[in-house]
């Protein structure tokens, strides 16, 4: 990775609530848009009254099965203000190592961000070290951390680390997408904000009040190591107040002291060799973008491996990182998929963006796989996660054709509709079925990420039409006319490579038979297996 595009595009489809929208901007209005946040916005210039960042609105991933999170639906300007910051500053966000002090987690290494899954598994490699040469662990977990991260204390931090220009550059920000609250005020789910947030933390192993031998810390996941319990448990206290004076606490189910091998659990060598195959995957996974040359990066699965995740599939109880273990390796014949699907809907919702990745890297698609989330459909109550990740596989995994399309309208009409899942549909560039008179009523006048996105539909629309709409929205708000003067020299061929094109679209039918163009994939019957490449596999 070496330019802000690029930052920009491979961390896309690992976010909560990804979009195309950010993808068509950051690759055609970088310039523009950083020149506009910059001059209009940061400087405040007064003839420009309406410059600033608008409130975003909220969003709510699942977490678990009854858990939700709070984040942001960012609109691209404050998107790419936040990636561009952390970017510019990458030189700050190197991770130094202290005596017995250890961190891991979302960093830079010069000019490229680091693997935050090739960094899991040095934190879990060093866990294991430290197993073994010490007689007591204990471990803590910061409750809700970065929803509760401090506004202030996070701009004093920024300031310390680099300078008071760009720590007033994020309080700018930080208070105008959240209306001036002080809490919750840090996106989530980005990149750039996991950089913030786990450098914000540094200050757990840099502060030299601990006394345990060794501490190592993965986020807000923070472990101690000591030949002696006493150590470990006045660390935990000095941990609280620590966090306390910047109004964080512990997550007290988390908390725990263990003495070294009770109760250690024992994983199974075919689960271990599994686990070290998703840990090797390096974090780099688009959509779009496969190398037919990378073989050395490519992660083998044998038979024995492919029937043994077959097997985990359908035991009782099935876990939470078996199921992801699952979703990440095994390319699923239909019975199972349609298995892996009910499992994932009805006890895993968290998961439905690993649901899609299986998915859009595997031609098992089926007339069965649709049919089912047009069942799932009838519920009244469905989480926006999950409302999103489905929309999402119908958007840019199947043709879209009139079954589809009404499809997409029973989503946008359902009763737990919210406006990021209906940005998917607008920001299609298929204009028939009653897309096109729905993109331009919203341009007439709704919320800003309905609007924008309807743009990004239009793009495929006839030129002078579609200028002319961008011409009126426009004149609206500084930020608007930004944005369509990137769009309105668009041409439809220009966004062509960031959509999925009909190739690698399943053709679904109301007649029950199953139509796939097929994907464009790397999967190949092997005496060894299965082929899978690692850029396809999220972390």
């Amino acid at each position: 990775m070496t330019t802000l595009y690029e930052f920009i595009e491979k961390d896309n489809y690992k976010t909560l609530f990804p979009t195309n929208s950010i993808k068509v901007f950051s690759k055609y209005g970088l310039e523009e848009i950083i020149k506009f946040i910059n001059e209009d916005i940061l400087k405040k210039k007064e003839e420009i009254s309406q410059a600033y960042f608008l409130a975003q609105p909220w969003v709510y991933a699942s977490k678990d099965r009854f858990h939700l999170r709070q984040t942001f639906q960012l609109d691209p300007i404050a998107q790419i203000f936040l990636y561009d910051f952390v970017f510019r500053n990458k030189n700050h966000f190197i991770t130094t190592k202290l005596s017995g002090r250890e961190s891991f987690g979302y960093s830079f290494n010069e000019d490229t961000n680091n693997s935050p899954s090739e960094d899991y598994k040095k934190f879990s490699e060093k866990l294991i070290e430290l197993k073994r040469k010490y007689n007591f662990y204990g471990k803590i977990d910061i409750s809700n951390c970065f929803n509760n991260i401090y506004h202030h204390d996070v701009v004093s931090f920024i300031a310390r680390l680099i300078n008071q220009v760009e720590s007033a550059k994020l309080g700018t920000f930080l208070t105008q997408i959240n209306e001036g609250r002080s809490t919750s005020c840090m996106p989530q789910g980005l990149f750039p904000a996991k950089v913030i947030g786990n450098f914000f933390l540094s200050f757990v192993e840099s502060s030299r009040e601990l006394n345990s031998e060794f501490v190592i810390r993965f986020m807000d996941d923070i472990y101690f190591f000591s030949d002696f319990r006493e150590k470990i448990v006045d660390d935990i206290f000095i941990i609280q107040k620590l966090i306390g004076e910047k109004g964080l606490s512990l997550n007290e189910e988390k908390t725990f002291i263990q003495k070294i091998d009770d109760n250690e659990e024992y994983i199974g060598d075919m689960k271990q060799t599994l686990l070290d195959k998703r840990r090797s995957i390096i974090n780099t996974y688009t959509i779009d973008e496969f190398d037919d040359d990378d073989s050395e990066n490519r992660i083998v699965l044998s038979d024995d491996e492919i029937e043994y995740l077959t097997q985990m599939l359908h035991e009782k109880n099935l876990e939470e990182k078996d199921i992801e273990l699952i979703l990440t390796l095994l390319s699923a014949g239909e019975e199972d998929l349609l298995y892996l699907m009910e499992v994932v809907l009805n006890d895993s919702p968290h998961l439905m963006n690993k649901l899609y990745l299986n998915l859009s890297r595997n031609n098992v698609l089926s007339f069965k796989a649709i049919e089912l989330i047009e069942k799932y459909l009838d519920n009244n109550n469905i989480q926006e996660f999950v409302l999103f990740w489905l929309c999402k596989i119908v958007t840019d995994l199947t043709v879209i054709n009139e079954y589809t399309a009404d499809i997409l309208f029973k989503i946008y009409k359902h009763t737990s509709i919210t406006n990021v899942v209906k940005c998917l549909i607008l920001e299609l560039q298929d204009n028939n079925y009653g897309f096109l008179e729905l993109k331009r009523k919203i341009t007439r006048g709704h919320s800003p990420e309905l609007i924008i996105s309807a743009m990004v539909g239009l793009i495929s629309h006839e030129k002078g039409n579609r200028n002319k709409i961008y011409g009126y929205v426009g004149r609206t708000h500084p930020m608007m006319r930004t944005l369509t003067k990137v769009l309105s020299r668009l041409e439809p061929h220009d966004v062509e490579n960031l959509f999925r094109n009909d190739e690698q679209r399943f053709e679904y039918t109301n007649n029950g038979s199953d139509e796939l163009n097929p994907f464009i994939i790397h999967q190949e019957e092997t005496s060894g297996g299965i082929i899978i490449d690692d850029d396809d596999l999220p972390f």
